[in-house]
């Protein structure tokens, strides 16, 4: 009689490679449950797990947690960037990067702890969108992060372009590793589509080739090979092995982490250990000081208001290695650091709470019939200040009585984060910002 496994040994079989191993809907939405920025949405036939902030306690270290199924969701919890299932039936459709860290952005991706000796590559980081196509009522769809989007819209268009006037097959590419049960991703770049580096010419290049089950990555010289049968473009490799490179002498990733850093009109590279599959990112400093202006993001911390503005920025994770900060006169910057690390959770938290009230209380409203024009005075107002309340009023027609929370979550709290990161370039401001999520929040 075949003896049934223990809840730790299936999960320590799930928990053997380094990606998470049969991603299903269920383990996802248990992934996320409770922890603020995660969302799930629905689009059109789909189902799509993203994040709209981070947190520095976004991703615990899943090997820091012996228990085998915490582990195990932990590390799913890194896939949820753009991961898409079928509404009806809640296939995996599409495994898109997962997601991975700068060097020296954590302990656990400390350049002294990541060792040289495996086969690995330099990527090209491109400044661009990823791309992943899926089957879509059985015709291939260029899906963006959010998966069937606008963006998703306009990349369909370009390759349609592209292949009625050239030799490159996206389409046949695609559909071959779909169906063999593989995400092909790639990266797009436009001038149309910046982000902060300027790119001239639209491309749509290859990056890597995903299995959707083992979550393991194709290695590079199979990538390359079936690229090249469908004329498709590859992001570029930097040169490691040459005598003319510079990186072949390179012993540790310290080493490496520094000659990337003084690369020029490039963001950075992707390190890439093949056998492993694990990735990491350096960016170069030439990219950070160009990006810290474009997002007006402070490089100094002096005031309460640099710091909400970095963390609003979406950069603090490319700068706090770099960033000079002003400190007390018995405070440390290391100190300072874990201070805004701590803030960040606080603040996106809250950012959270507070897009989950206005919601709500539409919807209670509406449920009660309650009129527009006394909607300000509804009893049930979630904790809401009146400054919140009177943000609201913009979702009162989008929003319906029978609507779900996170139908609306992604764009509430969007539109919140964007209004409050609007009002951190003065201190008068932001008293204004903060009187949004409620005057008890301070840095």
């Amino acid at each position: 009689m075949e003896l049934k496994q223990t809840e730790e040994e299936i999960y320590r079989e799930r928990n053997k490679n380094y990606y998470p191993l049969g991603l299903t809907i269920d383990d996802v939405r248990e992934c996320i449950k409770g922890v603020s920025g995660f969302r799930e949405s629905i689009r059109d036939d789909t189902i799509v797990f993203n994040y709209d902030s981070l947190s520095d306690e976004s991703f615990p270290d899943p090997l820091s947690e012996p228990d085998q199924k915490k582990q195990f969701l932990l590390r799913c919890r890194r896939e949820c960037r753009g991961l898409i299932f079928d509404l009806k039936t809640e296939k995996l459709l599409c495994r898109k990067l997962h997601k991975f860290f700068n060097i020296n952005e954590f302990k656990e991706v400390k350049a002294e702890f990541i060792d040289l000796n495996e086969p690995y590559i330099l990527m090209d980081k491109i400044d661009g969108s990823l791309i992943a196509p899926m089957l879509n009522k059985g015709q291939v769809y260029w899906g963006s992060k959010q998966g069937i989007s606008d963006l998703g819209t306009m990349l369909n268009d370009y390759v349609n372009r592209i292949e009625a006037i050239g030799l490159v097959k996206y389409n046949d590419f695609s559909m071959k590793w779909i169906q063999l049960g593989y995400t092909p991703l790639f990266e797009y770049s436009s001038s149309k589509q910046q982000i902060i580096l300027y790119y001239g010419e639209e491309r749509l290049r290859c990056l890597a080739l995903r299995n959707n089950h083992t979550g393991e990555y194709l290695k590079w010289k199979e990538l390359q090979e079936t690229c090249t049968a469908f004329n498709i473009p590859m992001v570029d490799l930097i040169d490691t092995t040459s005598d003319q490179s510079l990186f072949k002498s390179c012993k540790s990733t310290i080493e490496l982490v520094e000659l990337v850093k003084q690369m020029k009109l490039i963001e950075g590279c992707v390190l890439k250990f093949e056998n492993s599959g694990k990735m990491y990112k350096i960016k170069t400093e030439w990219y950070i000081t160009l990006a810290r202006l474009s997002l007006r993001s402070p490089k100094v911390i002096k005031h309460e208001k640099d710091v909400w503005a970095i963390l609003l920025s979406g950069h603090y994770d490319d700068v706090k290695e770099t960033i000079k900060m002003i400190t007390n006169e018995n405070e440390e910057p290391s100190e300072k650091i874990q201070k805004i690390e701590k803030f960040s959770k606080i603040l996106f938290d809250r950012i959270d709470l507070v897009s989950q009230g206005i919601i709500l209380t539409i919807i209670d409203a509406k449920k009660n019939q309650i009129p527009k024009k006394l909607f300000h005075n509804h009893p049930v107002q979630n904790n809401l200040t009146d400054s919140a309340k009177t943000f609201s009023y913009q979702y009162w027609e989008i929003i319906n009585e029978n609507d779900t929370l996170s139908k609306h979550l992604s764009l509430v709290s969007k539109q919140l984060m964007s209004r409050i990161k609007n009002l951190t370039n003065s201190n008068s401001k932001l008293e204004t910002a903060r009187s949004l999520l409620g005057l008890d929040i301070n840095f």
